[in-house]
C-alpha cells in the first residue's frame, strides 16, 4: 500500500496546481508593489491630485477582485456547450480572423 506507483495521479496535479498558484500570487504581489511608484506618474501625466490617483488605483483594484468574485459566483452558469466543444472551433476560428482583418 506504501508503493509510489500506486499514488493517483491527482495528487500530483494538486502539486503542480499548488505551485502554479503560489507563483502566480508572488507575481502579482510583485506587480501590485509597482502601484506605490506609479502614483507619482499618474498625478503628473493627468494633473490630479494624490486622491485621485489613489481612487484609481483602488478601483481597478476592486474591479479585479469583483471579477474574481463574479467568475468564480457566475461562471459555471455562463460556459455552455456551444463555445467549448470542438465542433465549434471553426466558428470561433473565422470570428477571430474576420477581426483581426479589420
Amino acid at each position: 500500500m506504501g508503493d509510489l506507483a500506486e499514488r493517483p495521479v491527482a495528487s500530483s496535479l494538486n502539486r503542480a496546481a499548488t505551485l502554479g498558484s503560489l507563483l502566480l500570487f508572488v507575481a502579482l504581489g510583485a506587480f501590485l508593489a509597482l502601484y506605490g511608484p506609479a502614483i507619482p506618474v499618474l498625478r503628473e501625466t493627468f494633473r490630479v491630485g494624490a486622491g485621485a490617483s489613489a481612487l484609481v488605483l483602488s478601483t481597478h483594484f476592486a474591479g479585479a477582485v469583483a471579477g474574481i468574485a463574479g467568475w468564480a459566483l457566475f461562471g459555471q452558469r455562463l460556459r455552455t456547450r456551444a463555445w467549448t466543444s470542438v465542433d465549434r472551433v471553426p466558428v470561433l476560428v473565422v470570428a477571430a480572423a474576420r477581426t483581426s482583418a479589420g
